[in-house]
């Protein structure tokens, strides 16, 4: 079987255009990245090279310009960075340490020292971001009594104490089978956030109002199977389904392909408002690992994998 028809939709783009990436240099970057964001002059990309796990380029020139953060088990420290985030109001940054033993949201200065981290040993999520001061947003398994249900829940929680403020559960139709892993993106407001199914189509677009999770749009834009026990039925080898999203106050991006072939590169850029349009359908001549819109839409940056193995930071302009 596959997801409830209902909610089952192919994407109807009014306008797609091809576009080819340009690069920003060509020198390779850090072997993996995990996440990305840029502000007007700076693209910073999270992942772990050389002992350090936050690496500066420059937007004009792809140079590396410095590298912050280290590796390690003490306060600030990573081990296992998975999301950044950066408040453009005081110039902060947070990331999510997805550590074993140490799930936490740390807050760095403007100086990269820490100010705070929220979370500890106990804490189950699998990836939070900040809100606002005093309110975290968070993705995290499901429980019912002692049995783990298989899906994943939005969880709005009180920072200091990572009490549950709201949750967002959804078991009336399958949106969560067993296996789908979901990666979500915050507007730079806090305001709303947008939701994907990593190797599935499950796109969701959610707004924060009065420490409430409301759902306003949700498809499911390349179906998967679902074996008898509500498990995905994973398709060997393929991309096939959405492999990163980002978003922007007026627009949210969603990297995807809708190859079955195994081991097709993930070279389309979806963009949709924020009620769940379709607008543009971007396809590009690159091998996609992750995207980071600019604050004003008028440019999108790329980790691209390139066919000798290097990483390469491109971008492309956009007229939306």
């Amino acid at each position: 079987m596959t997801y409830d028809s209902e909610h089952t939709q192919n994407i109807c783009f009014p306008d797609t255009i091809e576009v080819n990436w340009t690069y920003l240099s060509r020198e390779n970057i850090i072997p993996f990245s995990k996440d990305c964001i840029i502000n007007d002059s700076t693209i910073y990309l999270l992942g772990e090279a050389n002992g350090k796990w936050l690496h500066l380029y420059n937007t004009k020139t792809g140079n590396l310009e410095a590298s912050h953060i280290s590796r390690g088990s003490e306060f600030g420290e990573l081990t296992n960075g998975i999301s950044i985030t950066k408040n453009h109001a005081n110039g902060n940054i947070s990331i999510f340490n997805g550590a074993l033993y140490n799930r936490a949201l740390i807050t760095y200065g403007p100086d990269y020292s820490p100010i705070s981290q929220y979370g500890g040993d106990s804490i189950l999520f699998n990836c939070m971001s900040p809100v606002s001061d005093n309110r975290i947003l968070a993705i995290g398994p499901v429980k019912h009594g002692d049995t783990w249900t298989g899906r994943n829940a939005f969880y709005l929680l009180e920072s200091k104490r990572l009490k549950k403020l709201s949750v967002f559960d959804d078991s009336t139709y399958m949106t969560s089978p067993r296996g789908i892993i979901k990666k979500f993106s915050l507007s730079p407001s806090g305001k709303m956030f947008a939701s994907i199914a990593i190797k599935g189509g499950i796109f969701e677009l959610f707004k924060i109002s009065n420490d409430s999770l409301i759902r306003t749009f949700t498809r499911d834009y390349f179906p998967l199977e679902i074996n008898d026990d509500k498990s995905v039925k994973p398709i060997k080898g393929a991309n096939y389904g959405f492999r990163a999203i980002a978003t922007t106050d007026h627009y949210v991006y969603a990297l995807f392909s809708d190859s079955k072939a195994e081991a097709d590169p993930v070279m389309d850029i979806g963009i949709w408002t924020w009620d769940g349009k379709p607008v543009k359908m971007l396809k590009t001549n690159l091998n996609v690992a992750l995207i980071a819109p600019s604050e004003d839409d008028s440019h999108i940056y790329c980790v691209a994998y390139m066919q000798n193995g290097d990483m390469q930071l491109c971008y492309l302009e956009i007229n939306l």
